[in-house]
């Protein structure tokens, strides 16, 4: 419940210390779980609960500060600080640890807090908007989520990266609709024939203003939203459409590979969705290779039957990003891969001895249980010499090819 009444009395504080030359911080506290001790504890041991921490804070406030309850987990302090270093390093750290050691059975050593801190600076900023600002903060810490302590202090430039955020999630909506995203096709190339071999297909948004907006910032977005499944989709759709015109054609196809995203995994209707689309142009799977991203924490049982589900359907099946994820032994004994793609991580520097000495093994390694290498990232003529050398399979990276429109690639393969 709103405390209308505590509201009123931090208001009157706020506009009372603006008048001052005393510098002032207006912070919006939140105990982080609350509801937890709610429904395990009941209303009325939650409302105890409650007033143990305002009278633990109230300890460490000075006779010119206030604390008011506001609603439900929430509190709101105005504190009289001399120096930015002594109310965070000191007050705030006190604050805390005051809290934490609350001597009640239920939550000694078992309370988290998150704050929002709002220097009060602008003399004429009114109540609502510092409180408001002090809550986005509070809420802007990385670490909120975490069973840890966490505060943040409002910057103006907070609000800038909120904003541009929020417009890119709204772009990326509106194209998703508009059907602008483009699949751009990065070939994959033998070092024993140097013919491309496949490609991989990457997703582009462009930005409207002849250049395309960074993937890095576009994923997080698709991911959080679940658009990422409809687009990935959409993108294979007009892959294979025009890989099937080809065939008719008489034109050569090569295998290209589709990223499996971390949404899209543990979604029931993987499998059909893409035999939908194979089924529709009439494509053989042989041509289609389904990259499964080995930096997302999968369920080994879940990829095996998603393997065995695709090769039963012709797929190909790949573990992309392998060697900086979650690479173990087992994996590779009992999934039954096609292809594995060894990260960018181990050609982003010169190549030192032990560097070629983990990639030699791993090459050897994966090669025993019959799967194909692709080296991927790879930009130095030194280090497609030295995976030739140790017999790697092929390679994906800017020595050879950038990632292409998807008809670009098409007439490359053509001239080949």
């Amino acid at each position: 419940m709103r405390n209308s009444k505590g509201m009123d009395i931090m208001k009157k504080a706020y506009n009372q210390a603006l008048l001052t030359d005393q510098p002032y911080a207006l912070i919006a506290m939140n105990i982080k779980k609350f509801r937890f001790i709610e429904y395990t504890y009941g209303t009325k041991r939650a409302a105890e609960i409650l007033s143990l921490i305002m009278e633990a804070v109230k300890a460490v406030l000075n006779k010119d500060d206030v604390i008011v309850y506001h609603d439900d987990d929430n509190f709101i302090i105005l504190k009289a600080y001399t120096a930015l270093e002594q109310l965070e390093k000191h007050w705030l750290v006190n604050a805390v640890d005051a809290i934490f050691d609350i001597e009640d059975r239920d939550i000694f050593h078992n309370i988290y807090t998150s704050f929002g801190i709002f220097l009060m600076n602008d003399k004429s900023c009114p109540f609502e908007a510092a409180y408001d600002r002090a809550e986005f903060c509070r809420k802007f810490s990385r670490s909120i989520k975490s069973r840890v302590f966490s505060y943040e202090i409002y910057k103006e430039e907070m609000k800038t990266t909120y904003m541009q955020y929020c417009q890119l999630e709204v772009f990326t909506a509106k194209a998703k609709t508009e059907e602008r995203y483009l699949p751009y096709i990065q070939p994959k190339v033998s070092l024993k024939t140097r013919k491309i071999i496949g490609g991989e297909m990457l997703m582009r948004l462009p930005d409207g203003k002849g250049g395309m907006i960074p993937i890095a910032e576009v994923l997080p977005i698709l991911n959080k939203n679940g658009f990422v499944r409809v687009i990935d989709l959409f993108l294979c759709d007009k892959v294979v459409k025009e890989m099937a015109q080809r065939q008719i054609k008489g034109k050569k196809n090569v295998r290209i590979s589709f990223n499996i995203s971390n949404s899209f995994f543990y979604s029931q209707e993987l499998l059909e969705d893409y035999c939908k689309i194979t089924d529709t142009y009439h494509m053989d799977p042989k041509y289609l290779e389904m990259e499964f991203m080995e930096t997302i924490k999968i369920d080994a049982d879940m990829l095996k039957e998603h393997i065995q589900n695709f090769h039963e359907k012709g797929f190909s099946c790949a573990l992309d990003d392998f060697g900086n994820g979650f690479s173990n032994y087992n994996l590779l004994c009992n999934s039954k891969l096609d292809t594995i793609k060894l990260d960018r991580c181990f050609f982003g520097h010169e190549m030192t001895k032990d560097t070629k000495s983990i990639v030699k093994m791993l090459i050897t390694m994966i090669q025993s249980f019959g799967m194909h290498v692709i080296a991927e990232g790879v930009e130095r003529k030194e280090d497609v010499e030295f995976l030739t050398s140790i017999g790697c399979d092929a390679i994906q990276g800017y020595y050879f090819y950038k990632p292409m429109p998807l008809d670009d690639f098409f007439q490359l393969l053509d001239k080949e």
